[in-house]
């Protein structure tokens, strides 16, 4: 996955306060088979609805350009890549990845390509709230708990930074979105955190030195909440904790032979916290040994199996994540394969064709258009509802340039229950068109129609309305079309496994060939 281009359009995008969905940009960006072409960057801004310019302009006309814009950039080893270049008032020019260049620099790297996007209701790029939840919990329950103690206040919400430095970590190893790690870890062999976290030398047995850190600070904040002060066991933990500490600094020094920055950054965590424990305990009251040597290996022992709970937890969970991870990249490897031109070429080349095209009273778009998309359902049919939804969304960008058509596939020959609605929504198309028509369908799908009183369908329908619902059941069955959802192109019947989310990629193929 090219996470330099992603990360390049939401700068972008949230510089020029555009509205896009992360997940949505990601899956239509890393899915399209030309990625990470400017052809494919300029498809899926068209998908998102999001109207863009790409253009080759001359150096004299950098001045006229706006103050955000993508431009096509080589790097230090003269490879192109995508940034977002943001103009400053000194006149140099700032990259996405803080590059910064003066603008003889700038003209030196770029090849007068630019990518400007544009959208009419602009809001900002969406935001991941729920991930932030458990951070802003724990901060509130720690305040609630240490409001009057700064040392174990302050103790407490360096863990929670632990604890993002420790997800930040795990994004980076795993070549994930970070936020952090894109910016303070560089590409360069000596700071490469890729180096470091790659390393056989920078685990232990199944876990990682990063499983280690956060099960590290997740108990030693429960501890501190339950203990409610510093004691004997933080003074064990913290000296181990910087023995520990030493270990991978000597690691990345002498055997990565490269620096982790948001690995030091954890380590001086750990740090600040064994400096507020070894300033914040009271020595003499600790040895005195008023308190049994039972109290302390209760403690102990409470310690370890918070310690190990964490660690067995935050490994299971991250190694389910990778699992995840890898499931999502391979779909996404699957839809760049079925999106590709020459795939699509072969797969309609081998179609079914309909051999009867004239429907009698067809529910169809008012436009005459060069390609003509139908979509067979029924108003009962589960499947028919993501089929429907994708066909909609799609009329809705391109209605003015295809004919679209909807065609009722019901079997039943008498009056039922699912053949009221059906010849309802025909009486909404004779009276208010095809838009109309789309608008009821998508009510009806997304409404949970399980749930809705088919008998409220009923009304006052005329008769020519079912004769015309037999129609199209008789048109269907003359074409051998006996199941729901199909989706047909001008006379080509599009295989099952392509749904109505690959009609652009489809109608690009075809356009192609003629």
């Amino acid at each position: 996955m090219d996470l330099i281009l992603y990360n390049t359009l939401l700068s972008y995008f949230k510089a020029v306060d555009i509205y896009v969905s992360p997940n949505e940009l990601k899956l239509q960006l890393f899915s399209h088979p030309d990625t990470p072409s400017l052809y494919a960057v300029s498809e899926t801004l068209n998908f998102l609805k999001i109207d863009n310019v790409a253009a080759k302009v001359e150096p004299g006309q950098l001045e006229i350009l706006p103050d955000n814009f993508i431009a096509f950039l080589k790097n230090n080893e003269g490879i192109k890549h995508f940034a977002h270049i943001k103009k400053l008032k000194s006149g140099s020019l700032l990259s996405n990845t803080n590059d910064k260049f003066s603008k003889k620099e700038f003209l030196k790297r770029w090849d007068g390509i630019v990518l400007i996007a544009d959208e009419e209701n602009k809001r900002q790029v969406s935001t991941d709230v729920w991930s932030k939840i458990p951070y802003i919990l724990s901060i509130f329950l720690i305040l609630l708990f240490f409001w009057s103690d700064p040392f174990l206040l302050s103790f407490c919400i360096i863990s929670i930074i632990g604890f993002y430095l420790s997800e930040e970590i795990f994004k980076t190893s795993h070549k994930m979105v970070s936020s952090l790690g894109e910016k303070i870890c560089g590409e360069d062999k000596e700071r490469s955190c890729s180096t470091v976290l790659d390393s056989e030398k920078y685990s232990i047995f199944v876990f990682s030195f990063n499983d280690f850190l956060f099960a590290f600070f997740a108990s030693n904040l429960i501890f501190t909440v339950f203990s409610g002060s510093f004691n004997f066991m933080h003074i064990v933990v913290y000296t181990i904790a910087l023995l520990t500490v030493l270990t991978t600094v000597f690691i990345q020094k002498f055997i990565a032979r490269a620096w982790c920055p948001l690995c030091l950054l954890s380590s001086t965590c750990i740090v600040f916290q064994a400096i507020f424990v070894f300033l914040h305990t009271d020595f003499r009251q600790m040895w005195n040994f008023s308190d049994s040597l039972r109290s302390i290996l209760e403690e102990i022992s409470f310690f370890i199996l918070l310690f190990s709970m964490a660690l067995l937890i935050i490994y299971n969970f991250r190694k389910l994540r990778i699992e995840n991870y890898g499931l999502n990249a391979n779909i996404i490897d699957l839809l760049r394969f079925k999106r590709s031109q020459r795939i699509i070429e072969m797969v309609l080349s081998d179609c079914k064709r309909i051999d009867n095209l004239k429907v009698n009273n067809a529910l169809k778009s008012s436009n005459n258009a060069a390609h003509e998309i139908r979509l067979v359902l029924s108003t009962t049919c589960s499947y028919c509802k993501s089929a429907f939804n994708s066909f909609y969304a799609f009329y809705q960008q391109e209605e003015n340039r295809y004919q679209f058509q909807i065609i009722f596939n019901h079997h039943e020959v008498s009056s039922s229950k699912r053949n009221h609605v059906a010849a309802n929504l025909i009486q909404e198309y004779q009276n208010k068109g095809f838009d109309a028509l789309l608008h009821q369908l998508h009510n009806w799908f997304n409404n949970s129609f399980s749930n809705i009183d088919l008998e409220s369908y009923s009304g006052n329908i005329k008769d020519e309305n079912y004769a015309i619902l037999f129609e199209q059941r008789d048109w269907s069955k003359e074409n051998s079309l006996f199941h729901t959802p199909i989706l047909i192109i001008d006379d080509i019947i599009v295989p099952e496994y392509y749904d109505s989310s690959f009609l652009g990629d489809m109608l690009n193929a075809i356009e192609e060939n003629k």
